[in-house]
């Protein structure tokens, strides 16, 4: 047993909490002469007004920059120029934010080489000179040259990294320095990359003169280091069309012969060497590139590519199903449902239709793709283009004449007559639900004997999450024919 000292020793009652009261000094505390306040609520200089006016463009400058887009393009730059840029300090500052965000995305070096060509024209007076102006074009070239003569800078900054790097004797300090000084190489790639990338959208925007792209292309030549020739590369296949146009055939042979002995003497790595032979390649084909860099697309491009694209597979799928011999291309050329007024861009639909009754040989599918459920779309999808017209009706004399192709896939076999429906059901939901669409397709498969009426009602009671999309109104849809079905069968 615990004795009751031990006890009250161990299990102490709880004591009231003492409580510290401060006195106020007519009824306020007393304040520290330095506390700590908010960086936005410290003290800070009264700013000019028109020190506040001049970042106030900015802002709105890089606001429109981060919202550029090609959809979006002609109105954000109608924005720019309503922008009140009145004075050499706001028209540099507005440079500065185009250049800097198109050296740091290359990829969209096209749409910033037509920003500036539609800014170049704006002016306002030099502050040093009240009679001369001074053009957002001048000062972009200026911003250009000091770039282009500032990348020796980024080897300094590189070098000095690698000191540090070489000299650290922690494991965890040299990782550190590591990554460091990768990002440094990485940003330092990006930034030169897209600088030569501007300069070269710029020279075929008539901005810069051939004399300027032959200076550049010297000077990277003459440095030969890897960043460099990967520049050089990235330049010619941009301007090299441009250049030959301007007869400068000379200076073209003297340039290449040095590449050429660049490649010949292998003293850079394979991955160079090979982006110069590229680029040989390219100028003996007259810089015709085998797909055209277009910059960024539009969404209604992207849709219109993703469009083809499916139009091909379709083709393929086409030819793989029936003998080349036996199909005959349509005359017409249906336009793209996502052509308008905004694009003369026309996606042509080839259509392909058979002179007879198709022969179909098993040497052009393996046995695992026809087993697929993918298989049975495109099989689908492959009949049914000639014989479904652009208002979604079936051409029933058409359609018939793949009778023996469906029969050779469908016939007995109960697993690839429900993924017949299936893909009957996604074709009608990709379509919009044509009104009897569906029915059409069910009471044709069925009078012709392709689909059992087994199968059938086990799509319509199926209950399949892999296969959910349009099945509620494919349903809803063909009420009519399950009715007649139950019918006919007795069921």
């Amino acid at each position: 047993m615990t004795s009751p000292q031990t006890k009250e020793a161990c299990d102490p009652e709880p004591q009231e909490a003492q409580v510290r009261t401060f006195c106020l000094n007519n009824g306020d505390l007393n304040k520290c002469s330095n506390a700590w306040r908010p960086r936005m609520k410290r003290s800070s200089p009264a700013k000019d007004p028109e020190m506040l006016q001049t970042e106030d463009l900015l802002r709105q400058v890089r606001v429109i920059l981060n919202k550029l887009t090609p959809e979006r393009f002609d109105r954000l730059v109608e924005q720019v120029l309503e922008l009140n840029i009145d004075s050499e300090e706001r028209l540099s500052g507005v440079v500065d934010l185009v250049f800097q965000k198109a050296i740091d995305e290359p990829s969209f070096s096209v749409m910033y080489g037509q920003l500036c060509h539609r800014l170049a024209l704006v002016k306002v007076q030099m502050a040093e000179k009240a009679d001369s102006t001074m053009t957002f074009r001048r000062l972009l070239l200026r911003r250009c040259q000091k770039e282009f003569d500032m990348e020796r800078s980024d080897d300094v900054v590189v070098q000095k990294k690698q000191a540090e790097l070489d000299s650290s004797a922690s494991t965890t300090e040299r990782e550190r320095l590591q990554e460091e000084l990768e990002d440094i190489k990485t940003k330092a790639r990006r930034r030169s990359l897209g600088l030569v990338k501007l300069i070269g959208e710029l020279f075929k925007l008539k901005m810069l003169t051939a004399a300027i792209i032959f200076s550049c292309t010297s000077q990277l030549l003459e440095r030969q280091d890897e960043d460099s020739l990967q520049g050089l590369c990235a330049l010619l296949t941009t301007v090299g069309k441009e250049l030959n146009a301007k007869g400068a055939k000379k200076q073209m042979d003297q340039m290449f012969n040095q590449i050429q002995e660049l490649i010949q003497e292998r003293r850079t790595s394979a991955r160079i060497r090979f982006m110069l032979q590229d680029v040989v390649a390219l100028k003996e084909v007259r810089w015709v590139p085998r797909k055209a860099d277009q910059g960024p697309k539009t969404l209604l491009q992207v849709h219109q590519e993703a469009e083809m694209e499916q139009q091909e597979e379709q083709l393929q799928t086409t030819k793989q199903l029936f003998p080349k011999t036996e199909w005959r291309r349509a005359g017409t050329s249906v336009a793209s449902p996502y052509r308008n007024k905004e694009s003369s861009f026309s996606a042509p639909t080839r259509t392909f239709i058979p002179w007879n009754t198709p022969r179909f040989s098993k040497a052009n599918v393996e046995d695992s793709q026809i087993k697929s459920s993918s298989f049975m779309r495109a099989v689908l999808k492959a009949v049914r283009q000639p014989a479904v017209n652009a208002s979604c009706r079936v051409d029933t004399v058409v359609l018939k004449k793949s009778l023996p192709v469906l029969r050779q896939y469908l016939d007995s076999d109960d697993e690839r007559q429900l993924q017949a429906l299936y893909a009957l059901q996604a074709l009608n939901e990709s379509l919009g639900h044509p009104t009897d669409f569906l029915q059409m397709f069910f009471d044709l498969f069925y009078d012709w004997g392709l689909i059992s009426a087994a199968t059938f009602l086990k799509w319509q009671m199926s209950r399949d999450d892999a296969e959910p999309k349009g099945k509620a109104k494919a349903v809803e849809s063909t009420m009519p024919f399950f009715t007649f079905l139950r019918v006919c069968e007795g069921l």
